[in-house]
Formats: structure tokens, C-alpha cells, sequence
């Protein structure tokens, strides 16, 4: 049962992973930074649904990030100092995807980026090596 609990938290890593090298490939296309940072979103809410599997905490359908962390914090209380940034990464979830959605900047998109890798850090920092990048 754990190996194929394992699997399971695998491949939402490796999903995340392609989220990622999407944002960091179109990075310093400033005509991309909307897109670098829906990447980036989703690559945050991948793994946080992967802890939130390992965690074996059910989920709603969902793309705030800040409520993944709050449900995460009902067994790792240390995550919540990840929930303020987290917020900075959810209005690209879906907003990002419409023409009405302004265009961030290089050096915002720069941000959201880092803040997904964060949480990537962070949660793989808890787990047992599912995952290698």
C-alpha cells in the first residue's frame, strides 16, 4: 500500500515539475509572464495535493492555495508559514487564463515563480524521496 501511496505523490511531482520548467523556460518573456505565472500556480497546487494525498487529508476542488495550506496545517502546522505568499499565486489559477487579466510584470512573474518553488521545497522536505530533481 505505501509503494503505491508513493506513486501516487510521484507523479503529482512530476506534473508539478513540467508546471515548472514551463514558468522558468518562458521566464524572461515579459510577453509570457502571464502564463509563467499560471505554471507556476499550478505546479504549487500539484504539490500541495500531493502532500495533501500523503497527508491522507481529503481536499475540495480547489485552486486556492491558501486553503490547501490551511487543511495541510491540521497535521504539519509549520506549513502555514507559506500561507501569505501562497495568496500572491491563487488569482493566476484562473484569471490568468481570460484577456481581461492584466499582464504581470517580469519581475512579478519572477516572484510567483520563486514562491512555487518554495512550496515545492518545502513540502518535498517532509516527504520521503518520492521524487528526484
Amino acid at each position: 500500500m505505501r509503494d503505491k501511496k508513493l506513486e501516487w505523490i510521484r507523479k503529482w511531482f512530476i506534473r508539478a515539475e513540467k508546471d515548472i520548467r514551463v514558468a522558468e523556460r518562458f521566464l524572461n518573456d515579459v510577453e509570457m509572464a502571464d502564463i509563467v505565472c499560471f505554471h507556476a500556480q499550478q505546479a504549487a497546487e500539484k504539490c500541495l495535493k500531493a502532500y495533501l494525498n500523503w497527508l491522507e487529508i481529503e481536499y475540495p476542488k480547489t485552486h486556492l492555495l491558501e486553503q490547501l495550506i490551511e487543511l495541510a496545517s491540521l497535521k504539519d502546522r509549520d506549513i502555514l508559514k507559506l500561507k501569505g505568499d501562497s495568496a500572491k499565486l491563487s488569482p493566476f489559477a484562473v484569471g490568468a487564463r481570460y484577456p481581461e487579466f492584466e499582464v504581470p510584470s517580469r519581475e512579478d512573474a519572477s516572484e510567483i515563480v520563486e514562491i512555487s518553488q518554495e512550496i515545492k521545497r518545502y513540502i518535498l522536505s517532509k516527504l520521503p524521496p518520492v521524487y528526484e530533481k
